[in-house]
């Protein structure tokens, strides 16, 4: 599966290659990241998402599978490891607040979260956008080895899927 979301191709499915301009790879980017980030998502995140439908199934796909990029993984972890450090400190001061296990249990925790938000995204834009493609990739995931909640949500995706 090739995506390239900041240059003229984007792979939508493994059988079509669709070109598009730079703008339009920017807006896809912009809408994925948009409702795989937001917090309230209550400012039509997933709508505008699922207005681009088959542009995006691929890129879907992928995060469906893999979760976040490295980037973004990596981004993360180093903001959760400041977190940590931030109540480390904030417990010299307070030493009723304790701080639940070490540095890496904590990580670990949040790291597991997150991969979990982006792939139960992925399940609920894909269930929205609906269609042959989009069916194939929560079947795939369906049979992949996944969290339990992240499993329950993409089943729960192929029960409402729009053909």
């Amino acid at each position: 599966m090739f995506m390239l979301l900041t240059g003229l191709t984007f792979c939508t499915t493994e059988k079509a290659t669709v070109k598009l301009s730079p703008q339009q790879a920017d807006n896809i980017r912009v809408a994925i990241m948009n409702w795989m980030e937001c917090e309230e998502c209550n400012a039509g995140e997933l709508d505008t998402l699922v207005r681009h439908g088959n542009q995006v199934v691929g890129s879907l796909d992928a995060i469906l599978a893999d979760g976040p990029s490295s980037a973004r993984r990596e981004t993360y972890e180093s903001h959760l490891r400041d977190v940590y450090r931030e109540m480390v400190e904030y417990q010299k001061s307070h030493p009723q607040d304790k701080t639940a296990g070490s540095e890496d249990d904590y990580v670990n925790t949040y790291m597991q979260n997150y991969l979990a938000l982006y792939q139960t995204r992925a399940a609920t834009a894909l269930s929205a956008i609906g269609g042959k493609d989009a069916r194939a990739a929560l079947e795939k995931a369906e049979k992949r080895e996944l969290r339990p909640d992240v499993k329950a949500v993409v089943q729960e995706s192929l029960k409402k899927i729009k053909n």
